[in-house]
Formats: C-alpha cells, sequence, structure tokens
C-alpha cells in the first residue's frame, strides 16, 4: 500500500490537504469527465487513419489485432465514462475514478507506442511518415486531455512520442532526424504550456477560497460573518442530523455599549476579540462560532446531545462573565443568551429558528433587567426605612 501511494504522489494522483485539496480534485475530475470521452473518440478515429498508412505487406498483427485491441478499449472507456457524466463529484470515488483512467490510459499509451515503432520498422513505403504524425497527434491530444493532471498528461505524452522519436533519430536519414527534432520541440512546448495551466488552475482555486474566507469572515474577530451564519444554518437544517438535531444558541453582551462610551472604540474592539476567543475556546471543534455584528454572537451546534449544548452555552457565559484585562484595565461585562433545539423531524425554516432563539434571548435580558431594576427599587426602599 505504501509502494502504491509514492507511486501515485509521483504520478500526481493524491489528494492535497485542505480545501484547496478538494477543490483542486473537484476541477480535475470535471474537467476530465468532459473531455475524456471525447479524447477516446478521436483516439479512435486517430488509430483507424494509421492503419491507412500500413500497407497490404505489413502483417495481420500490425494491420488488425492490434488496432482492433486498442479501438476495442478505447471505445469500452469512452462508454464507461459516458455513463458517469452525471455522477455527482466525490473526493475518494473521484479519486478512484482519475487513477483508474491514468492506468488505463498508460496502457493504451504504450500499445499504440508498440504498435507505431513496429509499423515504422515493418512499413517501407513513404506512407510510413504518417505513422509519427498521427501518434504526435494522439500524443498531444491526450496531454489537452489530461493537462489538470500534468505528471499524468507528461507521462502519457511522453509514451507517445519518445519511442517514435528514437527511431526518428538513429535512421541515419535527415528528413527522419528533422522530424523527431520538430515533434520533441513540440513536445516540451506543450509540456510548458500544461505546466503554466495548472499552475495558473491553482492559483485560480487559491484565489477563490481566500475571496471566500473573506466574504465569510468577520474582519475583527476572525469568526464567521452573519453571511456564513445563516448559510451555515440553511445547509444544517437542509441536512437534518440524524440523531441529537440542531441546537443554536445566540448571545448578547450586556453592558457593552458602556464600555465603549466610557473607554472608546478600540477598547470595544479589543472586548469583542476577547469574547470571540473565548467563545471558540469554549466550544471547541463541537460547534460554530459567528459574529452577527455589533455585540450579538451565535453558536451552531449539529448532531450534538441538547444537554450538552446547553451546558457548554452556559459554560461560555460564565466564561465571557470573567473580568477581561485590557491595556491594565479591568472590564466586566455581563452575557445573556437563548438556545433552542429542534429535532430532526420539526418543520421549521431558518427565519423562525433565529426568531424563536432571538426572543428567547430579549426574554433573559428583560428578566435581568427587571430583576437589576428591582434590586434598585428595595435599595431605596431600605435607605427610606433607614433614614
Amino acid at each position: 500500500m505504501l509502494l502504491m501511494d509514492k507511486i501515485w504522489q509521483c504520478y500526481g494522483l493524491v489528494r492535497l490537504p485542505g480545501e484547496a485539496g478538494d477543490k483542486v480534485l473537484e476541477v480535475q475530475f470535471r474537467h476530465l469527465k468532459k473531455n475524456i470521452p471525447w479524447l477516446y473518440l478521436v483516439m479512435t478515429f486517430d488509430i483507424f487513419s494509421c492503419i491507412y498508412a500500413v500497407t497490404d505487406s505489413s502483417s495481420v498483427m500490425l494491420r488488425v489485432i492490434i488496432p482492433v485491441i486498442v479501438t476495442a478499449g478505447m471505445l469500452g472507456r469512452m462508454l464507461w465514462w459516458l455513463r458517469r457524466r452525471n455522477d455527482v463529484f466525490e473526493a475518494k470515488t473521484a479519486l478512484k475514478l482519475m487513477r483508474s483512467m491514468a492506468i488505463v490510459s498508460a496502457i493504451i499509451g504504450v500499445l499504440c507506442a508498440v504498435w507505431s515503432v513496429l509499423a515504422w520498422q515493418w512499413e517501407t513505403s513513404s506512407f510510413r511518415y504518417y505513422i509519427p504524425v498521427f501518434m504526435a497527434l494522439g500524443a498531444f491530444s491526450t496531454a489537452y486531455c489530461l493537462s489538470l493532471v500534468p505528471r499524468s498528461a507528461i507521462l502519457n505524452v511522453s509514451i507517445g512520442v519518445l519511442p517514435i522519436c528514437t527511431l526518428l533519430f538513429t535512421s541515419g536519414v535527415m528528413i527522419d532526424f528533422t522530424l523527431g527534432a520538430t515533434m520533441i520541440a513540440s513536445t516540451l512546448f506543450l509540456i510548458g504550456m500544461v505546466r503554466r495551466q495548472y499552475r495558473h488552475m491553482v492559483q485560480m482555486i487559491d484565489l477563490q477560497l481566500k475571496m471566500h474566507g473573506m466574504a465569510h469572515t468577520d474582519a475583527l474577530t476572525g469568526l464567521f460573518n452573519r453571511r456564513a451564519f445563516h448559510e451555515q444554518l440553511e445547509e444544517a437544517l437542509d441536512q437534518r442530523p440524524t440523531e441529537h438535531g440542531l441546537t443554536l444558541a445566540m448571545f448578547d453582551l450586556d453592558g457593552f455599549k458602556q464600555i465603549n462610551d466610557c473607554h472608546g472604540h478600540l477598547m470595544g474592539d479589543r472586548i469583542l476579540q476577547i469574547v470571540a476567543e473565548r467563545l471558540k475556546d469554549c466550544v471547541g471543534e463541537f460547534a460554530k462560532v459567528s459574529r452577527l455584528g455589533g455585540d450579538e454572537f451565535a453558536i451552531l451546534f449539529a448532531d450534538q446531545p441538547p444537554m450538552f449544548c446547553k451546558q457548554l452555552a452556559k459554560a461560555a457565559v460564565q466564561k465571557l462573565q470573567k473580568p477581561a484585562v485590557v491595556d491594565g484595565k479591568h472590564l466586566s461585562i455581563g452575557t445573556s443568551f437563548g438556545i433552542s433545539n429542534i429535532d430532526r423531524d420539526d418543520d421549521i425554516q431558518a427565519i423562525a429558528l433565529i426568531s424563536q432563539t432571538d426572543l428567547l434571548l430579549y426574554d433573559m435580558k428583560k428578566k435581568k433587567s427587571e430583576a437589576i431594576h428591582q434590586l434598585g427599587n428595595n435599595a431605596a426602599i431600605a435607605k427610606n426605612y433607614i433614614a
């Protein structure tokens, strides 16, 4: 298994780490799925064209058997890929299909190379000059089709071109040498284009991911922003986790406006960053944390036990209420939260779930405000009574 992994790594058919790796694999798979059937069709016509370059004096093996075997293999693979033209991308399946494509295309390339070498040596008429031309066209077509898998493309074009070019270089005839040199120069030019196209694809994917990250990340805290939160919530509702359902917790900071008014917005920004760090540390990998705007935050739990989610939400509140030290100043803020859980069978829209959780949040804020107000009234009554 380790040996095969090394072989696939050398061949360029490995799954790169991270989200970028999956994106690269998806683009490669879609490119191949679209172009492979056309490649096999073109190669079939190429083989039949080569047959006309071999006269009747050649053996049956060269004129019939090898071309028929190669053509049958290519047509079979073309139909096999056509049946998968509507397949949905899945990383492991796509990688498996691409590896099978690499093996089959290499085998077909070797058969074509053997056939071209034997046909060149056997054929003595001027028609034999069509053989390297057709081989070059077939190899270049393969390289174009595999251009987003550069190592596979380079290997296949080398298999197709190098054997026949070796014969051209060693024939001792100047026109043969010139033809071989032209094919090698064209091959090197094509390899350079393939490598540049692959680098361009990777750079574009990297740029798209960076732009996507910027569009879905809160610049101040590094958390997901409101847009990302809504997308994640919609996706979670569509997937409907099978065991524990979905839990949404929303948080609002108490007293944050006073910090902004008394200490300035820079101090307020630092408080928001500290809140974000504490929320992420508290929930870890169990949930996704978002900043909805201002001093509002949300935690989305997917397929986690409701009691566990509630415990984490309460732990987050306790952690947020601990004083934060900013520029030597100890600042304290309160936190209110609302939490809602839906089962897999609950029929609810994202906006309804947010509104439901929001009501629970502000109900808690209202109760805390009433409690503070009542405490103030009691203190005033006690003061009048003592007086």
